[in-house]
């Protein structure tokens, strides 16, 4: 857990969005998850709940803590650069 009660862990965080939002995760992205513990990737299945991601097709999704706190949500990866990406300007 992070300071502010968020989840850390990758592998926690891509557990808990394939059980709340399984209808984003395409089969290949739900095997990253389950079978090899990795992060999906932004492909079709994926646009078609998140349109808004469509220009980063094939990034690998990164989740990020809002505001540094306890929610997080999935961003492409080039947009999450360490800390200097533009989900972390001030």
């Amino acid at each position: 857990m992070t300071a502010n009660g968020g989840i850390r862990n990758n592998k926690e965080f891509w557990q808990q969005w394939s059980n709340l939002q399984p209808d984003s995760l395409s089969k290949s992205n739900m095997y990253r998850i389950k079978e090899l513990g990795l992060s999906p990737k932004i492909d079709n299945q994926w646009i078609k709940a998140f349109p808004e991601h469509v220009n980063y097709k094939g990034e690998t999704l990164i989740h990020h803590h809002v505001d540094f706190g306890r929610y997080a949500i999935p961003v492409p990866s080039s947009t999450h650069v360490g800390s200097g990406g533009i989900w972390h300007t001030k």
